[in-house]
C-alpha cells in the first residue's frame, strides 16, 4: 500500500541524486586532477559520435569496437552536453530498477511465495550497488544492455513473444554477450507454449501463468525454509521421514496400550508437532512429481536399451521444445540482429564487423585484468597472429558497386545519403537500387570470401578458450531453463567468471539479475549472504592493491596480479555453488 509506495519513491530519489552528485564530483575531477574520473571508454565512443555527424565512420576512431547505435546515442554528447550520455546511462539504471520491482510484483502475482522483503530492498540491490553506479556515472554503457536483457525477460514472462523477440535480437547486435541466452529462451519458450490449451491460447487473451506453488502462501514458504530445495529431495531423505513419521504412530500406539495418560498427551502433542512435517513431506513428494513432470522422457522407457532411451529422450525433448512459438521467436530474433548487422555492413564494411563482433572472438588482451587466462594471455602477446581490420582488405558492398558501376555509367558513386546535387552525372545517385541488384551475387561472393579470409586466420587458441563457457551454457541452460530467471543468473555468472578477458564493467550483467534471483534463495544471508560478500570484497580488493602497484607505483606485479585472479575465480566458484545448492526454483513454464 502506501508505505510500499513511499519506499520505492524514496529509492529511487535517492538513487538518482547519489548519481547525479557523483557526475558533477567526476566533471570536477576530470577539469582539475590528472587522474580523470570519466572511463576512457566514454571519451572513446564520444568521438565516434563526432565522425557520425561529421557523416564519416566511428571506427575513424581508433579503439573504437562498439555498434554504431552506441554512437548515434552519444551523438547527444556532440548536439548538447558532454554529460549527455552518463544522463542516458543513469535513467538506463532507474529504468533497470523499476523492470526489476515490475518483474518481482509479476511474481508475486502468480502466487509464487518470496522471501519477506520488500519490493524496494531488493530493487536497492542493483540502484544503490556501488559497482553499478559507478560504472554507470563514469559513462559506460552496461546499464543501456541490461535494460534489454531485463526487457527482453519481462515481456517473456508477460506473453509478448513478438516484442520479446525484437529485444532479445536488439540485444545481441547491441553486445554479443546476450547470445548465451538463446539456448534457454528457445527451450523456454518451446515448453511454454507446448503446455498451453486452446482456451489459453492469445486469440482469447489469455496468458499462461507460472505453474502455481503447492505452497500459495508466504507463511508456508517461510516454514519449509532451510528445509526444500525445490529439486526434490533424495529418497533416502524421504524415507528417513517416513520412518520417522511411522516410529512416531508406534510410539502412540504403545503408550495408549499402557493407558499412560500422561503419555497419552505427549503423544497427542507430538502428533500435532508431526502435522507440520507431514506437509512438508507432501510438499516433498510433489517436488518430485513435478520434476518428473519436467522431464518426462528421463523417467520413461527406464526398461528399454540404452542406445533406445538416448534416442527417445532425445526426439521426446524436441518435440516438447520445436514449436511454432519457438521458431517464430528465433527467426525473429535473429532477422532483427541479421538486419541491423547487415544494415551497417552496408554503411561501415568489414571494419564494422571486426571491430563489434570478430575482435571479441580473436582479442589477447594482454592488459592486466580479473580473468584467469590473463597472465598466459600476457606472456604470450610475441605470438600474437597479428589479425587487425587493417590487415585484410575492407571491402564493402558500396566499394564494389561503386568499382562496378564507374565503367558502366562514367560517374562518381556518392553512396547512401548523399545529395543528389553533389554527384557528377546521374546514374546510381538517381537510381541506386536498380542499379544495385545486378551485381549483388557478385558482391555478397567477395564479401563472403572476405569473412572466410578472416575466421581462416583466427588464433585457434582464442576460440578454445570459449569451450569451457559454452559447455556451462549448454549444461545450464538444459537442466535449468524451466526456472528462466534462475538459468539466466547462472550462465551470466558462469560466463563472466570464465572469460578470457574479465573487467568491473562485465560484473554489472549479473548484477542486473541478482535482485530477481535474491527473493527465491533459501540462502541465510545474515551468515552465508556475508561470507561470499566479504570473501568476494577481499577478492577484489586484493586485485586492486596489486593493481595499483603495477599502474601508479610501477613495480612488476604481474604475477600477484594473476595469483589474485585466481582466487577471484574460485570465489566466483564457490558463490556460483552456494546458489545452485541454495535456490528454490520455480517453474514458470
Amino acid at each position: 500500500g502506501h508505505p510500499r509506495m513511499v519506499s520505492l519513491s524514496g529509492l529511487f530519489v535517492l538513487s538518482v541524486t547519489i548519481r547525479l552528485l557523483l557526475v558533477a564530483y567526476g566533471h570536477w575531477q576530470d577539469l582539475n586532477l590528472a587522474v580523470k574520473y570519466t572511463d576512457i571508454d566514454y571519451v572513446v565512443v564520444t568521438d565516434g559520435a563526432r565522425y557520425v555527424t561529421e557523416g564519416q565512420s566511428p571506427f575513424l576512431r581508433s579503439t573504437y569496437r562498439y555498434t554504431p547505435l552506441l554512437a548515434y546515442v552519444y551523438t547527444g554528447n556532440i548536439y548538447f552536453t558532454m554529460l549527455f550520455g552518463k544522463m542516458v546511462m543513469i535513467l538506463s539504471d532507474l529504468l533497470v530498477g523499476f523492470l526489476i520491482v515490475q518483474i518481482l510484483s509479476l511474481l508475486r502475482a502468480k502466487g509464487i511465495p518470496l522471501l519477506q522483503r520488500s519490493d524496494a530492498f531488493y530493487a536497492s540491490l542493483w540502484l544503490l550497488n556501488p559497482f553499478v553506479i559507478n560504472v554507470s556515472t563514469r559513462g559506460n554503457a552496461e546499464s543501456l544492455i541490461c535494460l534489454m536483457v531485463l526487457a527482453t525477460l519481462y515481456t517473456l514472462l508477460t506473453q509478448q513473444l513478438f516484442l520479446s523477440a525484437i529485444l532479445y535480437g536488439l540485444s545481441v547486435h547491441f553486445k554479443i554477450y546476450p547470445i548465451i541466452y538463446a539456448p534457454a529462451l528457445f527451450f523456454f519458450i518451446g515448453t511454454q507454449y507446448h503446455k498451453r490449451t486452446p482456451k489459453d491460447s492469445p486469440k482469447n487473451g489469455n496468458h499462461v501463468t507460472a505453474s502455481p506453488s503447492p505452497l500459495a502462501s508466504e507463511q508456508k514458504c517461510k516454514q519449509l525454509e532451510g528445509i526444500v530445495d525445490g529439486n526434490g529431495n533424495s529418497k533416502q531423505r524421504l524415507k528417513q521421514r517416513a520412518k520417522l513419521d511411522n516410529n512416531t504412530k508406534v510410539d502412540g500406539k504403545a503408550n495408549n496400550n499402557n493407558n499412560n495418560n500422561s503419555n497419552s498427551k505427549r503423544a497427542t502433542t507430538t502428533s500435532k508437532n508431526q502435522e507440520p512435517e507431514k506437509e512438508k513431506l507432501q510438499f516433498l513428494l510433489a517436488e518430485k512429481e513435478k520434476e518428473k513432470e519436467a522431464f518426462p522422457f528421463l523417467a520413461e522407457n527406464r526398461k528399454t536399451p540404452p542406445k533406445k532411451r538416448l534416442w527417445s529422450n532425445i526426439s521426446e525433448f524436441l518435440l516438447t521444445t520445436i514449436n511454432r512459438q519457438s521458431i517464430t521467436f528465433t527467426v525473429l530474433s535473429a532477422s532483427t540482429f541479421i538486419g541491423l548487422t547487415f544494415f551497417f555492413y552496408l554503411l561501415y564494411g568489414y571494419e564494422f564487423l571486426y571491430e563489434t563482433y570478430l575482435y571479441h572472438i580473436v582479442r589477447k588482451d594482454n592488459r592486466h585484468n580479473f580473468s584467469v587466462y590473463f597472465y598466459h594471455i600476457y606472456l604470450s602477446t610475441a605470438q600474437s597472429i597479428g589479425l587487425t581490420s587493417s590487415s585484410l582488405p575492407a571491402i564493402t558492398i558500396i566499394d564494389n558497386f561503386q568499382s562496378a558501376s564507374e565503367p558502366e555509367f562514367g560517374t562518381d558513386f556518392c553512396g547512401f545519403g548523399a545529395d543528389s546535387g553533389t554527384c557528377s552525372g546521374s546514374g546510381p545517385s538517381d537510381s541506386f537500387f536498380f542499379t544495385f541488384l545486378p551485381f549483388l551475387p557478385s558482391m555478397v561472393t567477395d564479401n563472403i570470401l572476405t569473412v572466410f579470409t578472416v575466421v581462416s586466420r583466427l588464433n585457434v587458441q582464442a576460440i578454445l578458450l570459449f569451450f569451457p563457457q559454452i559447455a556451462l551454457m549448454l549444461g545450464f541452460s538444459f537442466f535449468y531453463y524451466r526456472y528462466i530467471i534462475f538459468c539466466l543468473f547462472i550462465n551470466t555468472l558462469a560466463f563472466v567468471a570464465l572469460n578470457k578477458v574479465c573487467t568491473v564493467q562485465y560484473f554489472i550483467w549479473y548484477f542486473s539479475l541478482l535482485p530477481l534471483v535474491c527473493p527465491l534463495s533459501r540462502l541465510r544471508w545474515h551468515t552465508q549472504g556475508v561470507v561470499m560478500a566479504v570473501a568476494w570484497a577481499l577478492a577484489q580488493g586484493g586485485w586492486l592493491f596489486f593493481a595499483y602497484e603495477l599502474e601508479f607505483l610501477g613495480k612488476n606485479t604481474f604475477l600477484q596480479i594473476w595469483i589474485m585472479g585466481l582466487v577471484y575465480f574460485v570465489v566466483n566458484t564457490y558463490i556460483l555453488v552456494q546458489f545452485l545448492s541454495h535456490q528454490t526454483l520455480i517453474d514458470f513454464t
